[in-house]
């Protein structure tokens, strides 16, 4: 699992049933787009990832910080 904080650039609305939000990041793209499983993420709406990182450290899931 990866973490990283950044913010809510933008919302559009698709025609579809699903939500979307375009993200802010300051980590580089390539890392992300090297380390990126699938296209299905977690969203914590505020700042929790030393909490996160914290909770997982308990269990067998890695975790790598990208902020």
């Amino acid at each position: 699992m990866a973490g990283f904080v950044g913010e809510i650039a933008d919302v559009p609305f698709p025609p579809s049933c699903q939500s979307q939000i375009v993200i802010r990041y300051g980590c580089s793209d390539r890392l992300l787009a090297e380390r990126m499983r699938g296209y299905h993420w977690i969203t914590f709406y505020g700042d929790y990832l030393r909490e996160v990182e914290y909770a997982l450290r308990r269990t067998k899931i890695k975790f790598e910080n990208f902020a």
